[in-house]
């Protein structure tokens, strides 16, 4: 009877101890606390109203720069609200009536991907002063992020958009002609003959514009720089009208027209003017010349410019421009050092330079 019953005991010792092992934690997960409800995201309008009263109060209160940087964290966040805040976004462009505040929902709004805003920021490059230059902006930035615009921009706003590259002063057409460069589901030939007849006045423009901010290199320069990437974006329609201008500037004994259409030819990859581009990388007596004859030939000699480009790594030229910044003042060296990244990440895959193997990639090539 005994060991009957210690061994009863032990058996009911042991359901009450898988009996405990249930309670307990059942007993555990009912009194622990539960767990926060997450906090939806403020939707457009809430983000876009904040935006507003915080530019009101920017206009008014001393402290500006908290403001405006409270501002800057609000577009962020608007841009990031995707295409289905798009029509709320465009409809408080149109009604908004502050400038700057429309200029945030601008930018904010040029962060979206899609066709729908491509075409309302076209609307407002060519028909908003008020808004006109930073819907341009954002049009040449979502030409770089995203590619070439597919659908046929409306004859009025081409028109709105080639008067610009007409009549603009030149600091003012570097993003109307690369916004036209870029339209192509339209016919390119009169924006290439557009974008050419104005880059030929300027060739022979006088060299009088004064320094630009930031720049590395002469006003001139710089400024004849916007035409060469402007042609860079629609190089099929643009080659035939440049090989043309070409040959007519050599017939007429213009060397200087005839080195600068040669560099556009270069920026449109155009292979039978590598030579004479490599003759002005090497001996042009105007160092930013040189400096930006150094592009056009690599896109121009391909693989073929790092036996001419590499012995430049070690130019010792110096820009008189912004020379405040020590590593940007040896122009050569550096435009050379980033067109050969260039033409090796083409030849090699994206991936397959960086710094750290730059010179090994170099021999690589140039063994071939």
């Amino acid at each position: 009877m005994h060991k009957r019953a210690g061994k009863a005991g032990a058996v009911l010792l042991g359901m009450l101890c898988a009996a405990g092992c249930l309670v307990v934690p059942l007993r555990a997960r009912a009194e622990a606390p539960s767990p926060p409800l997450a906090t939806p995201p403020p939707s457009a309008e809430a983000i876009m109203d904040a935006i507003h009263a915080l530019m009101g109060e920017s206009a008014q209160s001393g402290d500006r720069e908290a403001s405006w940087n409270r501002v800057l964290a609000l577009r962020e966040q608007l841009g990031r609200c995707g295409a289905g805040s798009v029509p709320a976004i465009t409809a408080r462009i149109d009604g908004e009536k502050d400038a700057r505040t429309r200029q945030v929902l601008v930018a904010a709004l040029g962060m979206i991907p899609g066709e729908e805003v491509d075409r309302f920021l076209f609307r407002l490059c060519c028909n908003d002063p008020s808004v006109g230059l930073t819907a341009g902006d954002q049009l040449v930035m979502r030409a770089e992020r995203f590619g070439p615009f597919a659908f046929r921009v409306p004859d009025d706003q081409m028109e709105a958009l080639l008067a610009m590259v007409r009549d603009r002063p030149v600091m003012g057409v570097g993003d109307p002609m690369r916004i036209l460069a870029c339209c192509h589901g339209n016919d390119l030939e009169p924006v290439a003959r557009a974008v050419l007849k104005r880059f030929l006045l300027e060739v022979k423009a006088p060299d009088d514009q004064p320094p630009v901010g930031g720049s590395y290199t002469s006003p001139r320069v710089y400024l004849l720089n916007k035409f060469l990437l402007a042609f860079r974006h629609m190089p099929e329609r643009a080659l035939p009208v440049l090989r043309e201008a070409h040959t007519a500037a050599e017939r007429a004994g213009d060397l200087e027209e005839a080195k600068w259409v040669a560099m556009a030819r270069g920026f449109c990859g155009d292979r039978a003017v590598a030579d004479a581009l490599r003759e002005v990388v090497l001996h042009d007596p105007d160092r930013y010349v040189r400096c930006q004859a150094i592009p056009a030939y690599g896109w121009a000699a391909g693989v073929d410019a790092v036996a001419v480009l590499r012995p430049l790594l070690e130019d010792t030229t110096e820009t008189e421009y912004h020379a405040d910044f020590p590593p940007a003042r040896f122009i050569i060296r550096n435009a050379a050092r980033d067109t050969l990244m260039r033409v090796l990440r083409e030849e090699l895959g994206e991936g397959a330079v960086g710094n750290e193997n730059f010179e090994e990639m170099l021999d690589t090539v140039g063994r071939r």
